[in-house]
């Protein structure tokens, strides 16, 4: 197989697998927004409140708001089995480090459900 029949067979595959499972009629991907985020968290909190401290960035460390966007807090879904006691490993998960990149909140949500559902 010469090089160039190669490529197109790997990104043949490559699109293949990336589409597999797509339809026609699935519904298309779109990002959260501020809102949306709000009302995930605080549907993870309340469907998980033995496992999930929901708060803000302000409210835990007394912190102002941005000064730009005065009604936009920064959440902070803390999750945790503390019953148990024994000593954990912790990690943070910073979803929008800038407002503009919207993956990371995509990623930090999705970890969250993740973890809660499969608790």
């Amino acid at each position: 197989m010469n090089a160039r029949r190669l490529a197109a067979f790997t990104a043949g595959v490559l699109v293949g697998i990336t589409l597999g499972g797509h339809t026609a009629n699935a519904a298309p991907f779109t990002y959260n927004t501020y809102n949306s985020m709000v009302t995930d968290l605080e549907a993870l909190a309340a469907t998980y409140p033995e496992l999930t401290e929901l708060t803000t960035a302000q409210d835990a460390f007394n912190l102002p708001l941005d000064g730009f966007n005065d009604d936009l807090s920064q959440y902070i879904l803390r999750i945790t089995n503390e019953a148990n006691g024994s000593d954990k490993a912790e990690v943070l998960i910073v979803g929008v480090q800038h407002g503009d990149e919207v993956v990371g909140l995509e990623v930090a949500l999705e970890t969250a459900r993740l973890l809660l559902e499969s608790y």
